[in-house]
């Protein structure tokens, strides 16, 4: 598996990321602040014993190393302990004081640390110089007539400390940070690996054998006409990316006019409405005839690039004459370019576009333009496209990185193909894939779509 791919996919999932780091950051805040603080006190000891006059300087010192090791493992010994708990009262017995203090020799000296935990940082103060006191006037005693010549200094006394050693709030939320964008990021990898998603045009070619026309956005609208007033100039305004696209297209279709063109897609919201209006007027910059009909019946949405009213159009034509189809064609700002709007919304839209009025529709069409282009919106699902796609001469797939899958492009590729349809190739449209999640829609298999009627009532949003 490329690494490329796979850091730009976890990338445009990178509001996901975000989400999941800040999410667990603050799970480990609130973590933290239900545990009860716990603080730590030191106190540090001086421990040495009077040289004899014929002791060497080394064995003083090593029998100083010795002393505070003993006096270590005397002050976790039971003796004191009990006396501890006897003398502050506290409600343990000497297993449970045992494991809330601790004493270290500081490397290359006679000093040693003994300190306390509790969860108030005065009583762990008064724990660990109790400790020190007790150690310093009962540990002659306790030690017996082998450490006559020893004392223990109080050097430096323990003081309540500011901060709890327990818990860490800090580490804890970087680190729950840290698991929780890893924890998020090997799940978007994961899907990624096992569904198949496509991000790139290798992508593309690897799992459909399609090659990609151009790379995109198809996260504006093109707007042709409107209130501002007619943008005559188009050429100036149209993106690289669309140049790129008609180069390719008009390539391939020459010689072939007329033709009709589906521009498609397999997913909700992929922008295939920003591709068929760009074509369809780049194309018709070069002087041929095209004709940009509205095929998303369910949601329609080109007329709003060209700021007209939708109250008649394909579906008008459809129930009522094909003949009169001249007459719903409307002009655009752009020469040589005129559309056909989608027309009302009717509740009987599933089966229009498989209908022999439609197949006449697009025939007719042919005879008055050189190049057809037809809009079939994603948001009608695959159905539609190869409603419209048995009609047409020539497809090109809409793709969106990152929700796209190679197997469900090669799929109906294969399924248009079989309707006799030319896969012209596909067009990587980048827009953000928070916006196809909310829709709250999945992609479908083409196969299975084909196998009953659409249903309309659960298909909505479009281009």
């Amino acid at each position: 598996m490329e690494l490329k791919p796979v850091l730009q996919h976890l990338a445009r999932w990178g509001w996901l990321l975000a989400i999941s780091t800040v999410i667990a950051g603050l799970a480990g805040l609130l973590v933290s602040r239900q545990l009860s603080p716990v603080y730590r006190a030191t106190t540090t000891v001086l421990i040495s014993e009077r040289a004899r006059s014929d002791q060497s300087v080394s064995e003083t010192l090593g029998r100083s190393q010795l002393l505070a090791e003993t006096y270590i493992q005397l002050l976790k010994g039971r003796p004191v302990l009990d006396m501890i708990i006897a003398r502050l009262s506290l409600p343990v017995n000497h297993e449970q004081l045992g494991r809330r203090i601790r004493a270290e020799i500081v490397p290359g000296t006679q000093l040693v640390t003994i300190s306390a935990e509790d969860q108030s940082a005065s009583e762990a103060a008064l724990l660990a110089n109790t400790l020190a006191e007790t150690l310093r006037s009962q540990g002659t005693r306790l030690l017996g007539t082998t450490w006559q010549r020893t004392s223990l200094t109080i050097v430096e006394p323990a003081t309540p400390p500011l901060r709890p050693v327990f818990p860490r709030t800090p580490i804890n939320v970087a680190v729950a940070a840290i698991l929780g964008l890893l924890m998020a990021s090997g799940l978007v990898v994961l899907r990624y690996t096992l569904s198949g998603f496509v991000e790139t045009p290798g992508d593309v070619l690897r799992g459909t054998g399609l090659e990609t026309l151009a790379v995109a956005s198809g996260n504006s609208k093109v707007q042709l006409e409107g209130s501002s007033g007619i943008l005559n100039d188009l050429g100036a305004l149209m993106p690289e990316p669309y140049r790129k696209l008609r180069a390719r297209i008009v390539a391939q279709i020459s010689g072939q006019d007329p033709v009709a063109i589906v521009v498609a897609g397999t997913d909700y919201g992929v922008g295939t409405g920003v591709v068929a209006v760009h074509l369809a007027a780049g194309i018709a910059q070069t002087g041929r005839r095209v004709i940009l009909v509205d095929a998303g019946l369910h949601e329609p949405s080109l007329h709003l690039h060209f700021g007209r009213d939708n109250d008649r159009g394909l579906t008008t034509v459809l129930r009522r004459s094909v003949d009169d189809v001249v007459t719903k064609l409307v002009p655009t700002a752009v020469p040589n370019l005129r559309f056909l709007p989608a027309g009302p919304k009717i509740a009987a839209a599933a089966g229009l576009l498989a209908s022999r009025e439609f197949t006449s529709v697009i025939a007719y069409l042919k005879t008055e333009a050189d190049v057809v282009i037809v809009a079939c919106g994603s948001a009608q699902g695959e159905v539609d496209s190869l409603d419209v796609a048995v009609t047409c001469d020539a497809a090109v797939l809409v793709v969106q990185p990152g929700i796209s899958r190679a197997p469900v492009l090669a799929e109906l590729r294969t399924h248009l193909e079989q309707a006799g349809t030319r896969v012209l190739g596909a067009v990587l449209v980048d827009r953000p894939v928070i916006s196809a999640l909310i829709a709250g829609h999945s992609v479908r298999s083409p196969k299975r779509l084909l196998t009953g009627p659409a249903d309309i009532s659960t298909q909505t949003g479009s281009d």
